[in-house]
């Protein structure tokens, strides 16, 4: 049905009205600070960007309460021996 912009896992995914929000991610070199709805559209898959996260992170952790998000946690690189004291609303 489409494909991504570029090969990415490990990020965060989020069911909202106009379809999933993807929040950043990474892949074996590096980690993304990329936030993106994934919108069907009956026909076709698109993306739309929205405003990147403060730092790249991947293998967080996130919720939807109502119309709020959460993100909290997750690395920073793929070497990081240390998880992100972050959270994000």
């Amino acid at each position: 049905v489409g494909r991504l912009r570029a090969p990415i896992g490990y990020g965060v995914s989020l069911p909202v009205e106009a379809g999933v929000l993807c929040i950043g991610g990474g892949d074996a070199e590096r980690h993304f600070a990329e936030v993106f709805t994934l919108e069907w559209d009956g026909k076709k898959l698109r993306q739309r960007a929205h405003s990147k996260l403060p730092q790249p992170v991947a293998n967080a952790c996130g919720a939807r309460a109502g119309d709020t998000l959460y993100l909290a946690g997750g690395i920073a690189t793929p070497t990081a021996t240390k998880a992100l004291d972050t959270f994000y609303m």
